[in-house]
């Protein structure tokens, strides 16, 4: 992450504060709690559309007394009059992550708005250019550039896998795009298997070993691949811009009893498409792991770097991975992760 930062940051920061504390005088102010790998986080949104949108993704929690990290936004297009910090001009869709030179701030530059976390305050403040202004990633993903620091410094890994559970036992699926790791998700999904990811998740791992959390209950799915899930076509939300080849499917509202906020990791698999008729599960290394986990998990995300490589590392070690050869039998894939996973819980030790 680098720096474009102005001489007094904190002074940025205060005066976007100072535009949300004007906007939601002006505007409905949503004022709820979302958790995020147990965190609890209350989102503060100053317009009723925009509010409606980002919370879509997110796991609610009921009100405390206290929250780990604030969030306050505002949609600047219906709280005229209020200032709006500009961004930096060419952005294309994904913007620019960058940080002032001690790290404490760290800017998310989007065509369509701006965020801000201070990691110090624990606190992110920031604007959108309306509900229909969200990019396919804002909209599924909500803050995820930023919670991803956030929750980085407190020991929570950020990593790009689809993630599912057959009883308490968490599957991990790792690679890249194309691999199959959603299309696998889903048909788990589908087929009555808990879910918690198709494309994004996070994880810790302690003494008792590694847990996968769900940041979002939401499927992101290629428009050309709706037709192999009738039963999402229904509940799959169209994208903002044209340019965007890609579905959301709010999983928490179309079948909210498959959500689980947790589980145990039980075995990695990584997914490759196979030009065969029958789905097979043949062990792979530790290092054939770290391979289809570290670069999209490391490169897509800003606080990345070592430290995160090195908790993959310690994942791929603590947990066993398995190459899934998928075949065309997709009615049977499910079924076969399950006793997979069923074998593997049954082998560990007892204590």
């Amino acid at each position: 992450m680098s720096s474009i930062w102005p001489t007094q940051p904190a002074d940025q920061f205060g005066r976007l504060r100072d535009s949300f504390v004007a906007a939601s005088r002006l505007l409905p102010t949503t004022d709820e709690e979302a958790k995020f790998a147990g965190y609890p986080v209350r989102l503060s949104v100053a317009g009723a559309e925009l509010a409606s949108s980002l919370k879509r993704a997110v796991i609610a929690k009921e009100r405390s007394r206290s929250c780990d990290l604030s969030v306050e936004l505002w949609d600047s297009t219906a709280a005229p009059g209020v200032f709006v910090p500009p961004v930096p001009s060419g952005l294309r869709t994904y913007g620019l992550v960058t940080s002032d030179a001690e790290g404490r701030f760290i800017v998310d530059s989007r065509p369509n708005g701006l965020l801000i976390l201070d990691r110090l305050e624990n606190r992110i403040v920031g604007y959108y250019a309306g509900a229909s202004s969200l990019f396919l990633d804002e909209r599924a993903r909500p803050l995820h550039r930023l919670l991803s620091v956030w929750l980085g410094d407190r020991g929570v890994q950020f990593i790009h896998a689809g993630v599912v559970s057959a009883g308490d036992a968490g599957i991990l699926l790792a690679g890249g795009g194309g691999a199959g790791k959603s299309t696998t998700s889903l048909l788990c999904l589908l087929a009555g298997l808990g879910y918690l990811s198709d494309d994004f998740a996070a994880f810790t791992q302690d003494a008792s070993g590694v847990t996968a959390h769900c940041l979002f209950t939401s499927a992101v799915v290629q428009l050309h691949h709706l037709q192999q899930f009738p039963k999402l076509t229904t509940a799959a939300q169209k994208p903002n811009y044209e340019h965007e080849d890609k579905s959301i499917v709010f999983v928490g509202e179309l079948l909210p009893s498959a959500i689980r906020a947790s589980v145990p990791v039980r075995t990695i698999l990584l997914p490759r498409v196979m030009k065969r008729p029958e789905t097979q599960i043949v062990p792979a290394s530790s290092r054939e792991a770290l391979l289809a986990l570290a670069p999209s998990s490391v490169m897509l995300l800003p606080g990345g770097g070592p430290r995160a490589l090195q908790r993959l590392a310690s994942l791929v070690s603590a947990v066993p991975a398995f190459k899934l050869e998928l075949g065309y039998d997709y009615n049977r894939i499910p079924a076969l992760i399950g006793e997979h996973a069923s074998k593997l819980g049954a082998e560990q030790p007892v204590e």
